[in-house]
């Protein structure tokens, strides 16, 4: 007889402040709606329940009141960010593959746009980044809720769970120098035969 194994397929990570604030990144662009349709394509590939985590951990922001410094000559760009939990204060390096002469770089606290060669633009919010960057921070999350949904454009995203919505928002009102963060987890599920159960 085999045992049936439960992996972790994929993660899907939503900033809540991408909900909540969803026009934040441009005038023209809703993140919601955008989170909402990725979540519905998740959905369509994945006909299963998906296990969700709400948590919160240090708020992360570009730190507004350093410049941007840039190394021509290596095309390291050095950007300033604060950990707002105990106000530290650290830079981080990337490498631009691209001349940094014929690029430009913008931020706001919560994102960070490269615009290249004047014309196309490319923008993170400053988790994406630090994710996209491989830029580990050393923190760490904690769950605050769990839960499952079919749905989950829906739940908890449009709030149609009244208990969720009043967990962030005493989170978002106490917790203010806390980010909150929902992962959504797609797990599979199959039959090893390789493990078997013998009894006398």
């Amino acid at each position: 007889m085999g045992r049936l194994v439960i992996r972790l397929n994929q993660v899907h990570r939503v900033w809540y402040d991408s909900i909540i604030n969803p026009s934040e990144v441009a005038h023209y662009f809703d993140s919601k709606k955008e989170i909402i349709k990725i979540l519905k394509k998740i959905k369509y590939f994945n006909k299963g329940n998906f296990v969700y985590f709400i948590c919160t951990r240090e708020k992360v922001r570009f730190n507004m009141h350093k410049p941007i410094e840039y190394n021509i000559n290596c095309d390291i760009v050095k950007i300033p960010i604060i950990i707002e939990d105990d106000n530290q204060k650290r830079e981080v390096l990337i490498s631009i593959v691209k001349n940094i002469e014929e690029m430009e770089i913008e931020l706001t606290e919560k994102y960070i746009t490269f615009i290249i060669d004047k014309i196309r633009k490319v923008t993170y919010s400053i988790h994406d980044f630090l994710s996209t960057f491989n830029i580990d921070l050393d923190i760490s999350n904690k769950v605050e809720y769990v839960g499952y949904t079919k749905n989950p454009e829906k739940r908890p995203i449009s709030g149609v769970h009244s208990g969720l919505s009043d967990i962030f928002y005493n989170l978002l009102m106490k917790e203010s120098k806390k980010d909150i963060f929902i992962y959504f987890n797609e797990f599979t599920s199959l039959l090893d035969e390789s493990i078997y159960y013998f009894s006398d």
